[in-house]
């Protein structure tokens, strides 16, 4: 999840299909930069990184998103060993 959702209150969760059971993972408030010097402190190399907000092709295929219209949902970065 992108940071930013935390400011809007949103954590992950999750539903068990075999239990049906609810899970919340812990989550902790960071920010893009948190991430980005933890991969540099870890010999990591961003080879890729973007985020992606909601837009009006989610929102037609998750209605309930459109809460969400316009925030950043998605950080994702492909890394690699530094070189």
């Amino acid at each position: 999840m992108h940071p930013a959702m935390m400011l809007k209150g949103v954590q992950a969760r999750f539903t068990d299909p075999a239990t049906g059971r609810k899970i919340g993972p812990a989550s902790h408030p960071n920010q893009i930069s948190d991430y980005v010097m933890a991969n540099v402190r870890a010999g990591l190399e961003i080879e890729h990184i973007s985020e992606h907000a909601v837009d009006a092709a989610l929102v037609a295929r998750s209605p309930r998103s459109e809460k969400y219209l316009g925030w950043p949902l998605l950080l994702m970065m492909k890394l690699v060993p530094e070189h």
